[in-house]
């Protein structure tokens, strides 16, 4: 009688045993750890979109017009002739002296025009389609030269090679001329004896480059484009909060 109870006692004790190492937690498995790194490696990355062949500016979300150029075309379409390389400087030290066959596509209506090359897609039969973004497609629509195309004093020749693989900070030591967008989010402080105390965090993105190195000093006009300071919060801005790191007294009441 004792050893039957001392086998159910066991039996149990067991079972007991069993319960707990089922729900205890499995060690992970090398596989899975190494898919979750790799799925948050991808998730984190920050991946441009191909450039467009005028401007060569890389842009996510704007609106694409894809030209067509037939094969035995001598013309360029979408008045295209706008981007003929005729600078003298550029052909000169970026063409001749580099044997740059940069500016050549293959195709006699392209040929020489200051178009970027990854946007230019040659087909089996000899057509050639070119990725433009809306902007500049408006612009040669109107025959009008399109404010950010290589061709508009824009090109300053291809990185050297050596170059091409600097990290972000060492291409913002030597950089001279730079343009990042600084998103930064403030919080105010909760002393009632200091309302207009602010403190967050600061992000920097890369931006599309503009060639600044031919046009300086910029004038505010040039800037526009690239220049914007926009508050956003539950309450009322008041210019004597924003203005005074902006701006000098001078210039102070012509803000708001």
């Amino acid at each position: 009688m004792r050893r039957q109870e001392k086998l159910k006692q066991v039996k149990i004790a067991a079972q007991i045993k069993n319960e707990i190492v089922n729900a205890w937690p499995q060690e992970v498995l090398e596989n899975v750890i190494f898919q979750c790194l790799h799925d948050y490696y991808n998730g984190t990355q920050w991946n441009l979109p191909p450039p467009y062949a005028v401007c060569s500016r890389q842009r996510h979300g704007a609106e694409m017009y894809m030209v067509q150029v037939k094969k035995n075309v001598e013309i360029p379409p979408l008045n295209l002739n706008l981007l003929f390389l005729n600078d003298p400087f550029i052909i000169q030290h970026c063409v001749i002296q580099h044997l740059s066959a940069e500016f050549v596509f293959g195709h006699q209506a392209l040929d020489g025009l200051m178009l970027c090359k990854d946007s230019v897609h040659p087909d089996e039969y000899g057509n050639v389609s070119l990725d433009i973004c809306l902007e500049c497609h408006l612009s040669l629509s109107k025959e009008k030269m399109p404010q950010y195309a290589l061709a508009n004093n824009l090109y300053r020749g291809q990185l050297p090679s050596q170059f091409s693989d600097l990290t972000w900070v060492e291409e913002m030591v030597c950089a001279k001329y730079r343009n990042t967008a600084h998103i930064t989010r403030l919080f105010q402080s909760t002393d009632p004896a200091l309302p207009n105390v602010l403190h967050g965090n600061t992000c920097a993105h890369e931006m599309n480059v503009m060639s600044t190195a031919s046009v300086l000093p910029r004038t505010p006009a040039d800037l526009n484009g690239s220049l914007g300071v926009v508050f956003i919060g539950p309450g009322k801005m008041h210019k004597n909060i924003s203005t005074p790191f902006f701006v000098s007294e001078k210039e102070r009441s012509g803000i708001f």
